[in-house]
């Protein structure tokens, strides 16, 4: 099976995603990245398929840590500026390039050739000796993903409808962004930026419910929706119009279906 079939099956069979959740590079993205690189050198191909299916980012996957495009972009070139003026700012070797890193103190790469091929995983800790972890990006990236799996299916074990419930509320606020950037140049009497920032918040509070224990994220969510439900109303004077119905349904949803789940979950009763 070709690496790139192999890292979208392997994402697909972890849970249950909305495509919108798996954000891949643009061919320029990945130029630019390539532009940075030293020597000639060229990143191997289990990097790129990655770079193309996910590179950008994954549901929650690794959200913490400098993993996608944009924070690699900047951290390598930060390195490679370093390396140019003979400051470096990492012990690592010249060809090397930061594929993750934690916190200015761990940081995982690989080594670059001209050929392209593929590269042993090392990792990095400041003032403590280079370690190898893997003998492939493959092998690494299949690694940290298989983690996620077994992660994703503890957190869930116990409730699995929630997973479907989760599913069916991301795909409504995604529905809910793209029609505000489809109308964000077409009415600039309303201050769309800001609808648009809380419900991408929206979106990232939904990964803490997988847990269940995030009563704080639940209360966050349903604060924000009752915000907006009365801003539609009251400020926006877009009653009755496509946007105000998605609205509504996103609150309907979540007090019929995803309250409920924690209710039952924590034995507690939940309003909004």
């Amino acid at each position: 099976m070709e690496f790139s079939n192999l890292i979208k099956s392997t994402i697909f069979n972890i849970g249950e995603f909305d495509d919108r959740e798996i954000i891949g590079c643009s061919g320029d993205e990945i130029l630019a990245l390539q532009n940075i690189l030293p020597n000639n050198t060229k990143l191997p191909r289990g990097y790129l398929d990655f770079l193309r299916i996910c590179g950008k980012g994954f549901a929650d996957f690794q959200t913490t840590t400098c993993f996608y495009y944009n924070k690699v972009l900047k951290l390598n070139k930060e390195i490679r500026q370093a390396n140019e003026n003979n400051k470096p700012i990492l012990k690592i070797p010249n060809n090397a390039f930061v594929i993750m890193s934690h916190l200015s103190y761990s940081y995982i790469y690989i080594i670059l050739n001209q050929e392209g091929k593929n590269s042993p995983v090392f990792l990095y800790l400041k003032d403590e000796p280079i370690e190898q972890l893997y003998s492939s990006f493959e092998e690494f990236i299949l690694d940290i993903f298989q983690d996620f799996n077994l992660e994703h299916k503890k957190r869930i074990e116990n409730f699995p409808d929630i997973e479907h419930y989760l599913l069916e509320f991301k795909k409504q606020v995604f529905n809910i962004l793209e029609f505000i950037l489809q109308n964000n140049l077409k009415d600039i009497s309303i201050d769309w930026l800001n609808i648009y920032k809380t419900y991408k918040l929206i979106l990232k509070r939904v990964y803490n419910l997988y847990n269940f224990e995030d009563l704080t994220s639940l209360s966050g969510i349903g604060a924000y929706l009752n915000l907006y439900s009365v801003y539609v109303k009251e400020e926006m004077g877009i009653i009755g119009s496509d946007f105000e119905k998605k609205l509504i349904d996103l609150e309907k949803y979540f007090h019929e279906f995803i309250i409920p789940i924690f209710n039952q979950r924590h034995k507690l009763f939940y309003e909004f």
